[in-house]
């Protein structure tokens, strides 16, 4: 949580002994803020005050977008574990049945996975799962191009 500052916090800034324009050059780096170092200096505070708010008001927004946003992934998360196994286990599943062609997989995937609705295709999900198995030695393919669990 921020400590929102008021009017007299900031009105401290411009009473002692500090420089006016050194206070007006770091309000200027830090609040993007040019104030006329000639306005009487109860102007001036009113000026930065303003323009304090609007930054808090500009932070306390991103920080509400932020949590929306988190929300939102957190939801979509919980969707994405509510809807069965990943696709990759998917195909894991129907290579360890065994008897599918690399065709057939991809268009099980595709169906299951509603890749078509997406104008995608599951052909690049399944190669490289097809690839990493055979890589490991966990299938092979047979002369009537299906896969048959080795399984180590």
């Amino acid at each position: 949580m921020i400590k929102i500052l008021q009017r007299d916090e900031i009105a401290v800034l411009f009473e002692g002994n500090l420089n006016i324009t050194s206070v007006l050059k770091t309000i200027k780096t830090e609040l993007g803020v040019e104030v006329d170092p000639g306005l009487p200096k109860e102007e001036m505070i009113d000026v930065v005050y303003e323009q304090y708010c609007k930054a808090i008001e500009l932070v306390e927004t991103k920080k509400e977008e932020f949590r929306q946003k988190d929300q939102k992934r957190k939801e979509k998360k919980k969707r994405r574990e509510d809807r069965g196994p990943t696709a990759k286990a998917f195909i894991l599943s129907l290579l360890k049945a065994g008897g599918h062609t690399r065709k057939e997989i991809i268009n099980t995937v595709n169906d299951e996975y509603n890749y078509v609705a997406r104008g995608k295709t599951s052909r690049n999900r399944v190669s490289r799962v097809i690839r990493e198995m055979l890589l490991f030695e966990t299938i092979q393919m047979e002369p009537d191009n299906t896969f048959t669990w080795i399984g180590k």
